[in-house]
């Protein structure tokens, strides 16, 4: 962990949540999702991702490309 930032809501007071940002300094990872050009195939890995609700989570399962604005 590196910093931990207390939310605020659009008035400015602060809230009981917080943002917590780390540094990652190590990861293993199984060679089959490897792709020949050294990147990770992170579609085939189909990580998790938890959405806006309590109960409410998401598995990546493609991935697209798209061109960033200027």
């Amino acid at each position: 962990m590196t910093q931990t930032v207390q939310l605020r809501d659009a008035a400015g007071s602060p809230l009981e949540r917080y943002t917590v940002f780390g540094e990652v300094v190590g990861v293993h990872l199984d060679e089959r999702f490897i792709l020949p050009d050294g990147r990770v195939d992170t579609a085939a890995l189909r990580p998790i991702a938890r959405m806006g609700y309590l109960d409410e989570y998401s598995a990546v399962d493609a991935v697209f490309h798209m061109t960033r604005p200027g």
